[in-house]
Order: C-alpha cells, then sequence, then structure tokens
C-alpha cells in the first residue's frame, strides 16, 4: 500500500530530524543492515533515493544510497534547497508552502507479521524485497507520473529529470504492532529537462495515481517474495470494497487480528479505568465520568514512539504471536516458502487473454465512474492480475501496460487533443500539446453516452400524459389527503408545472429541507384525480428510503432496482402465462377439468403482470434520483416511454450521487434550465440562519462557513478529540430524549462510533454486554439498536420485510449466532440468521452520510476531515431541524498507524472546511465533461496566450532584463516566479504606449533595492505600471485589446506562433461573447454597472461588445457573478490594470444608451477609467 502526506515548510522536517532521522540508528550502518537494529534502539538512518540527484551539489550529484545528516534534511524541507549546498532551488518558499510529499510504503499486514516473526536472514531478504518494489514504483513514477509546470500559472507540463527523495525505513505502528514501512520524503523541488531551471512539482498526476501505485507496489512486492522465499498468495473478500485484498497464503486472520490491536486496546484500557475507578471510590462511574474515562484510555494507548531496538520489539511480537502458532514462530515463517509457485513474462500472454483482462478492468472502472482517466484503468488492471505472479517487475509493468492499452482502445476518448494551434516548441515528440497534462485524457464507454443521450433525448420530449390546470388548482387549494396542511405558493407551483407540463421525462429539484416529501404528495393526489387509483407509482434507490417515500405519498413504493429486476422479467411472464393457459385450454378441450396448482400457476403470473406492467397515462416517481446510476434511470425511462407512461425525478444536484456511475440528474437539470421545477423555501431548520446558511453551502460560499462558526456549530482538533466531542454531545442529546445521530463519511470512523456508543450503554447497564458477532468485527447484544444492510423479502416482520437501512432494537440472541429483532416503531419483530447477522448486520448509533441522505432527526453531529467532499458536508448539515454540528479533524492523517505528528501545519477548521467547499464528489455526466472539455476558461487561454509570447520573444526580453541592474540572483528569482508572465505582457504593453525599455527600464530596477521584495517579478510590475500611468502614457485602444482587456504583442512574425496566438484570441472573444449574452439574458446584476441597453441593433452589438469586456475580467479572475463590478477587489498589479480597461468599457457603454431626458442622479461617473464621486449638481446638491 502506498499513502501519501504533503509536509509543509518548517513543520515537517522538524518531526522528521526528531523521530526519524537524527539519533534514531546507530551511525555508520548501512540501511539494508538490519543486524545492528536487533540491539541497539531506533531505525535506520535515511537514505537518498532519485534520479534528481544527479542535478545537486551544483552538478557533481549526490549517490543513491548515501546517508541522509540532519543538515541535508533540513535544507530540504525548510529551505527547499540543495541538500549539500544550502543553495535554494528555483524560488524561496513562503511559510505557509508544501516542502514536500511523504509517500508512505506499507506491505500488507501478512508480510509485516512474518517479517516480524522470521528469522534474521529471511528477515533480512523480506526488508530487501521491500526496499527494491520502492525503487522500482519511484522509477516508474519518475518515468510516466512526475512532472512539474512552468508557464502563466503552470499551464505548461515539464518533462523532469528525477526526484529528490531521502527513505525512512520504521518497523513498527504507532500502536507498537509490526507494521514495516517506509516513509519516502519527495522534495518539492525538480530540474527540468527543457531548461535545467528547479521548479515546484506538479502533485496533481501524483494524487491522481496514488491508486495506481499503490496496488503496482503491491504486486511486485508479492512477485519478489515469491520468488526469493517461494510464498504464494491468498485472496481476502474486505466488507468495504468488492476488490479481494491479497496476503500471505498460511497467515491466519485471528494472527493479523491480534497485531491490529488499536480498538481492543482503548476498550481494555477502559476496562481497567473502570475497575480502579470502583475500587478507589466504591461505586460505579457516572455516566460523564466514564466518558472522560474512555478520553483517558484513548489518549493512553496512543503508543509514543520509544525508539526501542528490534530486539526488545521482536520478543514483544513472538510472545504475542504464541496463542496463535502450533510451531515456533521462526520454524512457521519457514513453512510458509517452499511452495511451487509459477512465474510468468508478459510474452506469456497473447493478447487474447489479456483482452479479457482489459475487459474485466474495463467493465468495472466503467460501471463505476461516468468518465475514467488511463490511471483508473491501470489501478484496475493491476488488481485484476494481483493473484499472478510475473518473473521481474518489469514484465508486470509490461503486461499491465498492454491491457491498459486494450482497455483504453476499447473506450471513447473524450478529451479533446489540441482544441487550438500550439507552436513547435510548446509540443512533446508524440505531437501532443505541452498545454495538456500527460494521462490527463478522460474516457467514456459508448453505452454510457447511449444511455445519457436517450436521457436527454427523454427530456424533450412533449408527448407525455397531463393532468388539467383546474383539477390542479383543485387540488393545490384544498389540504392534502390525510393531512392537516395544504401546498406552500412554490410546491403548488411545482405540481402545477410538472403536471400539466406534458414532458415524458420531468425534474423536481429542491434543496435540503424545501417539503420535495409533501410535494410528491401533492403531485399523486393531483394525478390521480384525473387517471384513478393506482395511476401513481413510487421509486427510490433503497428500499428504505422507498418505506418513506410511501409513506409520505400514501402508495406502496419499491426501490428502484427490485422494479427493474420484475420489469426485466416482463417477456418471460408473458411466455409462460401463453403457455399456461394453453394448457389449460387443450386440458379443458380434451373434456378434463385443469388442475388447482395449473390455475394458481396462471394466477401468480396474471397477478405479478399487473403488478409491474406500466399502463399509459401512469405517473412514475423516482425520489432521490441523484442517487439513481445513469443505467438504471435510462432502463426505466424507456419502459415509461414504451408504455406512454410519464417519470418524475426528484432530489437535488448538491446532494451525493450513485455509488455507480450517475451525475445524470444534474445533467438533466442543466439542459432543462429556468424551466426546471424547483422548490425554495427551505423549511426543515428551526433557526432562520440555518435556511441560508445552509443553501450557501449547497452553493459552496465560503461566508456560509462564518455563519455556522459565529453561532458555535464547528468545533476543531485532533481526530480523537473531535470523536469524543462528537459523541459526547450525541449523547448529551440523546439523553434528553432528543432524535439525534451521528455521521461520518467512512465506516472506520462509524465503526468507531458505534463500538464507544455500545460500550457505554454496556456500562450503564442499558445494553447486554454478551451478544453475537456482528459486521464490522462487533458485537450486538440485548436491547443494541442495529441497522440491516441487505434486502431479503424473505425475512417477513408481518408488517413488511427486512430491508437495507431498516432500524431494529435486538430483543434477544441466540447461541447459534442468530438474533430476533424488533422494529424501532414496535411493530413487527423477525429472528434474522446467523450468516444475514454476521454479513449485514450493523450498530446503528452512527451512520455515513450516503445511509443518511433523506433522512430528518432532531440533531445531528457530523465529523469532517480534508477528505470530506462538499456534497457530503451538504448532507450532514442538513438532516437536523433543530441543530447541526460539525466536529473537524484539523491534524488529518491519510494512514495514522504509518503517521507522525508535526508533520504539516495545523490548519483551522474554517481553512479546512474551505477545501471541503472545493472539493466536488459527485459524479460529472459523460455529457457535461465532453461540454466542459470543448470549452476552455478566458483564465487558461489567457495564461497559454501570454506563456506562447513570453517563449517567443524570450531571448529578447531575456536580454532586456539582464541588462536593467538585475543582479542575478533577482533576475533568476523573476524568470522562476508565477508572476513573470504578467511582467512581460505589462512590459510589452508599456513599450507599445512609448516606454523605452533600454533607458527607462533600468532606471525603475536601480531605483530601490529590492531587498524586502517577496516577488520581485511583481514588485517591478508595479513600478512599470505606476510609472506608465504617472508619466501619462497614452492607453491602447480596447479595439488593440484582445476582448478589450488583454494585451497584444507586436513585432511576431513567424507564422506558427502567429497562428498559435490568433487562435487563443479569437477563442477568448468568442467565449467573452458568450458569457456576456448569457449575463445579459440572465439579468447579472453586474451587468447595470453598464447601463440600461440601447434600442437601436448597432448601438446594442456595441453594448455587448463592452459587456463581454466586463465578462472576460471576471472569467479571467474566477470572480462569479458579482454583484458590482466597481468594488476593487483586485489582488495584484496585473488584475488592477486591467479592472481599469473595464471601468473604461463600462464608461463607453453608458454614452451609448439614448436617453431622452437627463438622468436625475448619476450612480458613479469615470475619469481617465478611475472611479468618481458623481458631481453635486447632479445629486442636486448644489443649490
Amino acid at each position: 500500500m502506498m499513502t501519501i502526506r504533503r509536509l509543509s515548510i518548517g513543520a515537517g522536517y522538524k518531526y522528521l530530524l526528531k523521530s526519524i532521522a537524527v539519533g534514531d540508528g546507530p551511525e555508520g550502518t548501512a540501511k539494508s543492515d538490519l543486524v545492528r537494529y536487533y540491539s541497539e534502539t531506533g531505525t535506520p538512518p535515511g537514505v537518498f533515493l532519485g534520479s534528481g540527484l544527479v542535478g545537486l551539489d551544483s552538478g557533481r550529484g549526490v549517490a543513491v544510497g548515501q546517508s541522509v545528516t540532519a543538515e541535508n534534511l533540513q535544507r530540504m524541507l525548510q529551505d527547499c534547497a540543495d541538500p549539500i549546498t544550502g543553495e535554494v532551488l528555483g524560488r524561496v518558499p513562503s511559510t505557509k508552502a508544501v516542502g514536500g510529499f511523504d509517500l508512505t510504503f506499507s506491505p500488507s499486514k501478512s508480510v509485516s507479521v512474518a517479517w516480524a516473526l522470521a528469522d534474521k536472514n529471511t528477515r533480512e531478504v523480506i526488508y530487501r524485497c521491500h526496499q527494491e518494489a520502492i525503487a522500482e514504483v519511484l522509477a516508474y513514477a519518475e518515468r510516466e507520473v512526475f512532472h512539474s509546470r512552468s508557464g502563466k500559472n503552470g499551464c505548461v507540463e515539464e518533462d523532469i529529470m528525477g526526484v529528490v527523495a531521502a527513505s525512512f525505513t520504521h518497523f513498527d505502528s504507532r500502536d507498537g504492532d509490526p507494521q514495516l514501512h517506509d516513509h519516502v520524503v519527495i522534495l518539492n523541488r525538480v530540474q527540468a529537462k527543457s531548461d535545467g531551471a528547479w521548479r515546484t512539482l506538479d502533485s496533481r498526476g501524483l494524487f491522481a495515481s496514488t491508486v495506481m501505485l499503490s496496488e503496482m507496489h503491491q504486486g511486485i512486492l508479492s512477485d519478489l517474495l515469491t520468488a526469493e522465499l517461494g510464498w504464494d498468495w491468498t485472496a481476502h473478500t474486505r466488507r468495504s470494497s468488492t476488490a479481494p485484498k491479497w496476503e500471505v497464503a498460511g497467515v491466519s486472520k485471528l494472527l493479523m487480528d491480534e497485531f491490529s490491536q488499536r480498538t481492543t486496546a482503548i476498550v481494555s484500557a477502559k476496562d481497567r479505568l473502570i475497575a480502579q475507578f470502583e475500587a478507589d471510590h466504591h461505586r460505579a462511574p457516572t455516566d460523564v465520568e466514564v466518558l472522560k474515562l474512555r478520553q483517558t484510555a484513548t489518549l493512553s494507548t496512543r503508543r509514543a514512539k520509544k525508539g526501542l531496538g528490534l530486539g526488545e520489539l521482536t520478543d514483544e511480537w513472538t510472545t504475542r504471536a504464541a496463542p496463535y502458532l502450533e510451531d515456533e514462530p521462526m520454524a512457521w515463517v519457514h513453512e510458509l516458502g517452499g511452495r511451487d509457485v509459477p512465474a510468468f513474462t508478459s510474452a506469456e500472454f497473447e493478447d487474447e487473454i489479456l483482452l479479457d483482462i482489459a475487459n474485466a478492468a474495463l467493465d468495472v472502472v466503467s460501471a463505476k465512474r461516468p468518465t475514467f482517466s488511463r490511471a483508473n484503468v491501470q489501478a484496475e488492471v493491476f488488481r485484476q492480475i494481483q493473484g499472478v505472479r510475473f518473473t521481474e517487475p518489469a514484465e508486470r509493468i509490461l503486461t499491465a501496460a498492454r491491457a491498459t492499452d486494450l482497455a483504453v482502445a476499447q473506450a471513447l476518448l473524450i478529451t479533446t487533443p489540441n482544441l487550438h494551434h500550439t507552436p513547435r516548441f510548446l509540443l512533446r515528440a508524440n505531437g501532443t500539446s505541452k498545454f495538456l497534462r500527460t494521462g490527463h485524457w478522460l474516457y467514456t464507454s459508448t453505452t454510457l453516452l447511449d444511455a445519457e443521450a436517450r436521457l436527454l433525448d427523454a427530456g424533450q420530449r412533449l408527448d407525455g400524459s397531463v393532468v388539467s390546470s383546474a383539477t390542479v388548482a383543485e387540488v393545490t387549494q384544498q389540504r392534502l389527503p390525510g393531512k392537516t396542511f395544504k401546498l406552500s405558493v412554490d410546491q403548488a407551483h411545482a405540481v402545477e408545472q410538472i403536471t400539466t407540463s406534458g414532458r415524458a421525462l420531468d425534474l423536481l429539484v429542491g434543496p435540503a429541507g424545501t417539503g420535495k416529501s409533501t410535494t410528491m404528495a401533492g403531485l399523486r393526489a393531483a394525478w390521480e384525480s384525473e387517471h384513478g387509483a393506482d395511476s401513481v407509482i413510487g421509486l427510490a434507490p433503497s428500499a428504505a428510503a422507498a418505506e418513506v417515500l410511501g409513506d409520505d405519498m400514501g402508495i406502496d413504493t419499491d426501490n428502484l432496482s427490485k422494479w427493474l429486476h420484475e420489469h426485466r422479467q416482463h417477456g418471460q411472464r408473458v411466455r409462460e402465462l401463453g403457455e399456461l393457459r394453453e394448457t389449460a385450454r387443450l386440458i379443458e378441450r380434451s373434456g378434463r377439468v385443469p388442475s388447482s396448482r395449473l390455475h394458481a400457476s396462471i394466477t401468480r403470473r396474471e397477478e405479478a403482470l399487473a403488478r409491474w406492467t406500466l399502463r399509459a397515462g401512469q405517473l412514475v416517481v423516482v425520489d432521490e434520483a441523484s442517487l439513481a446510476s445513469t443505467f438504471a434511470l435510462d432502463e426505466l425511462t424507456s419502459a415509461v416511454l414504451d408504455a406512454r407512461a410519464k417519470v418524475v425525478l426528484v432530489g437535488d444536484w448538491a446532494q451525493l450521487s450513485s455509488v455507480d456511475a450517475g451525475g445524470m440528474f444534474r445533467t438533466l437539470a442543466r439542459d432543462r434550465g429556468e424551466d426546471t421545477s424547483t422548490l425554495a423555501d427551505v423549511r426543515r431548520f428551526k433557526a432562520d440562519w440555518e435556511k441560508e446558511a445552509s443553501l450557501g453551502v449547497r452553493n459552496g460560499t465560503l461566508s456560509a462557513l462564518g455563519t455556522y462558526a459565529t453561532h458555535g456549530r464547528i468545533k476543531d482538533g485532533t481526530r480523537d478529540e473531535m470523536l469524543n466531542a462528537l459523541y459526547t454531545a450525541w449523547k448529551d442529546d440523546t439523553d434528553r430524549g432528543l432524535h439525534s445521530i451521528m455521521l461520518a463519511g467512512d465506516t472506520t470512523t462509524v465503526n468507531e462510533l458505534n463500538a464507544r456508543a455500545r460500550f457505554d450503554r454496556v456500562a450503564s447497564g442499558v445494553v447486554v454486554e454478551e451478544g453475537v458477532g456482528v459486521a464490522g468485527a462487533m458485537t450486538a447484544g440485548t436491547h443494541d439498536l442495529v441497522v440491516t444492510r441487505e434486502n431479503n423479502r424473505r425475512l417477513a416482520t408481518g408488517t413488511g420485510w427486512v430491508k437495507n437501512g431498516d432500524v431494529w432494537t435486538v430483543s434477544a440472541t441466540h447461541p447459534d449466532g442468530s438474533m430476533t429483532v424488533t422494529r424501532v416503531s414496535g411493530r413487527g419483530s423477525v429472528v434474522l440468521p446467523a450468516k444475514y447477522v454476521a454479513d449485514n448486520v450493523e450498530l446503528a448509533y452512527a451512520t455515513t452520510a450516503h445511509c443518511a441522505q433523506g433522512r430528518t432527526v432532531d440533531t445531528a453531529h457530523a465529523f469532517a476531515s480534508p477528505t470530506t467532499t462538499r456534497e457530503v458536508l451538504y448532507v450532514a448539515l442538513t438532516r437536523g431541524s433543530h441543530s447541526n454540528h460539525l466536529y473537524v479533524n484539523t491534524h488529518y492523517d491519510p494512514d495514522p498507524s504509518t503517521g507522525h505528528d508535526g508533520l504539516t501545519e495545523i490548519p483551522s477548521a474554517v481553512e479546512v472546511l474551505a477545501g471541503v467547499l472545493c472539493h466536488e464528489g459527485s459524479d460529472v455526466s459523460a455529457t457535461d465533461m465532453i461540454r466542459r472539455s470543448q470549452t476552455q476558461s478566458i483564465a487558461a487561454l489567457v495564461a497559454e496566450y501570454d506563456t506562447i509570447v513570453a517563449m517567443a520573444e524570450g531571448s529578447r526580453w531575456d536580454e532586456v532584463l539582464s541588462e536593467s541592474g538585475l543582479s542575478t540572483t533577482e533576475l533568476a528569482q523573476t524568470k522562476a516566479s508565477p508572476a513573470y508572465a504578467a511582467l512581460l505582457a505589462q512590459l510589452r504593453d508599456a513599450e507599445n504606449r512609448g516606454f523605452d525599455v533600454d533607458t527607462e527600464l533600468p532606471m525603475l530596477v536601480t531605483g530601490r533595492a529590492f531587498d524586502d521584495a517577496d516577488d520581485v517579478a511583481s514588485v517591478l510590475h508595479h513600478r512599470v505600471d505606476r510609472y506608465v500611468t504617472g508619466v501619462g502614457y497614452p492607453r491602447p485602444l480596447a479595439s488593440e485589446l484582445v476582448a478589450g482587456v488583454f494585451t497584444r504583442p507586436t513585432g511576431i512574425t513567424e507564422p506558427d506562433v502567429a497562428l498559435a496566438l490568433n487562435d487563443r484570441a479569437d477563442a477568448i472573444e468568442l467565449r467573452a461573447r458568450e458569457l456576456a449574452t448569457t449575463a445579459i439574458q440572465r439579468g447579472d446584476a453586474w451587468v447595470q454597472d453598464f447601463g440600461d441597453a440601447p434600442p437601436t441593433g448597432e448601438l446594442y452589438e456595441k453594448w455587448v461588445l463592452e459587456i463581454a469586456t466586463g465578462a472576460a475580467y471576471l472569467d479571467r479572475w474566477g470572480m462569479g457573478n458579482l454583484d458590482t463590478i466597481l468594488d476593487d477587489v483586485t489582488v495584484n498589479h496585473e488584475q488592477a490594470s486591467q479592472r481599469s480597461r473595464v471601468l473604461g468599457a463600462a464608461q463607453r457603454a453608458h454614452a451609448l444608451t439614448v436617453v431622452e431626458t437627463p438622468p436625475v442622479k448619476a450612480a458613479f461617473v469615470f475619469s481617465d477609467g478611475q472611479l468618481l464621486e458623481p458631481p453635486a449638481h447632479v445629486l442636486g446638491l448644489d443649490s
């Protein structure tokens, strides 16, 4: 397994110096020599890795395997400097910059267990294989994954010489279990092949390839261990994933569990603390005291690094393993090997065989994602071949590459290769543009794209059944059937829109808490008024959601998968019914009477056909439709259209999407536009502020986070602190009789919260301690709350059947592992078989956001971390009607067992949540992704435009700047700055206006030192801009600028370059015009800054072009839909100069408006592109 952590400047190296590199192992010992560590304390010294070492030490290079000193590491991670010379590599990093990346390589648990118990020679072999596997993966990543970026905003991808890395070995987890692992610390500076410059590592490709590299590492390590020791491997099923986990054959699960004791240790420690408390106080602790003891246990079992020698650790591990082994541990490890396991080369696999692997991988990936990358496919290919051994690491990598090639050849490439012409100097050897990231090609399947197209076509059809407006008006003016209230205005309007639209496929979009359930009840009432009883069918992605839907709408409902399964039997049922009827007819013709059994068979099929066959005029309502997969929606919609019925998809595109390929609910809503039936009034929350704040989170508005923080709804701290706080608050609420829920984004955290809740309920005597095993290695006893996780219609309760998501109280447990459960409502009991209990029953005190979507409770307490997505956050913050609280892990670690405190700066809760708002996790349909790939933002186009100009004129400006008076260091920093392209654009603009770069630029450079400048390029940009404005050089005409905003170069005559620039200039202006038209049609607030639209066609066109200038500016700076462009929110000198051009455009736009009488009041006045106070006489203040 491989995980990645970012290492912040300063914080990262301090921990590594203290706990990994300095004083841990005996100096002068080679890393591969583990013998010394049986008697010595600590871990081996770090060593250098990576092909990028050749560029260090002023070009003399550093040898792979050379020891890393404390000074070396400090230079790397504190200063991003050459570890040998101390010279800063590239730009001086800011205090909050990323200094490096910790790639932690950990073998599977069975490998670490065998390594821990082996003799010294075998242990050396395992360790050597571990190191070789890391080297192979790192070398592959250097060839295929690692890149840097140059150009404006890093728009050009650069190939690199390699990475500079330092590797540190650890023997155990932070909790003392055997956990062989290496921290490979990669410096966030790499040397480009093109120009030798040191720049930051482009981490996007690294993070996108994490899973693929992790799967590669596991396979390579398994190959090496099999070759050296003759080990075989077995697949273990995992509850949290359909992919098997491969472990060493012969290592039992019980033994592996023994060395994964964090949770067990906490429980045991708490038991001891409670016993000690009772002995000291002669009474049992109160609930509050139990919670405090639990917190103490959590902290006390979090083992600090003690620097124990390997010998001491081995003695401890051997003692712990003894009860699980029949042989002496070393002999047991020896027996694991010596197996005859065949190993293959890539050449032994014909393409026909690899095509099967490719198809299997493609099926898995395309079923999960609407679009996917080559890395996604390759990761699945590596999973598919994990059980096969290869003779060499290169053979595994080659085989995976061949199978991946075959897979993507069958997929549909949706990334547009080159939207615009790219000059030759920015093309790779294979002809692709360096503006496109390697491996960023996106694919989809033709099957999925066809399904999306059918849904979009269905959404435009107007041949669906309707209800008359008079009927709708009558229904919406009355109380709903069986209710004491009527529909609200927006709910009634939505019902009218849907029932009278004539659309075969309709939508109802509503944010959380807007009353979608009530609206659906109104839909049913209106529809059945004209189409009769049983004309409305309710479906939902889960059986539990379908049951809630049925209660809300007052009809029988089913889950979508069940309905589709039954619908697929239609043809077979028709054939069987025909055959049975023919049999009955023949029997009757012979003078005999058909048997009752035959009649019963006929009746069953007739009833089934009546139950599962759609009729013309029926209305099918699908609740929580964003959770339904594209293929399921397509199949349902096709059935609806065939029957001449109507389907309504109900949900919220801002909430969670399907676990399979999805995203079509949002696409359909976008395609429908303003015609989509939408609910807007949030009713769920008791506090008015929470209504607006929840909508802010839904839309990704940062200010909403401040609102939650102001009202005390956000806490932050370590993971353990936050789980303790979350649990305490939840328990307080439940003790007060509130319906409260604990939420988390992952099953591990959910299990931990469930275990904590159960332990305290046992301690307080509410729940019986003895019980039976349930899923997640937990125990459930009498009076526990549990949830079932698999539909089973054979397990009937008298009031229904057992569904995924049903919550129960355990009435009794039985010796065979079965349990009797009763619905929490008290209506209906059932005995769950032992196997069902073990596989599909969980404790129900905490749940995931996915399972909670659609539920409403009194209070919700949710755990959040940097991995939380916006959709999960939004769902978590909208479950509670009384209150919703967040507990933010600001000390997140992707792999706590190998993590260490102090590796990164600790962000605030709001900083973490700001990242969450930017982290959208819902699927984007292939249709939308194609649309995005065919349109570049103006920000991206401008970055490419300025980069091409800078490179085309590079030699000239190199000469100008080198003669300007900048020192060698200042010149290097200027050229390495992200603001360099903007500086060159400013110099070009100034020169076009009359600025003499040969005489006036040196004056500006030498007039004041740059000693206190964080960014020389940015400071120089400001000096030139202010000087040119002060001198009064004429401004360029709008017609001389791209989209009225961006500077055009002069003097470029090379056709290849000119074509590339013209392509992008045209694209910028076209995009700006499109954005302006959309803004005018939507009535965006900022358009008002450009005055009213002129009445005539020619003037109107000119007015639109001026607005396009504002649209180009907003898109360039990612400013969204502002209320006004007049507020100065500029962040640098480039933006400020462009803003002045937009103000000029607004002034010209106002001049185009024809007004019969003078305005009574002027909102603003422009002078030389500046916003001034209106004259007093205009405001009527001069009298």
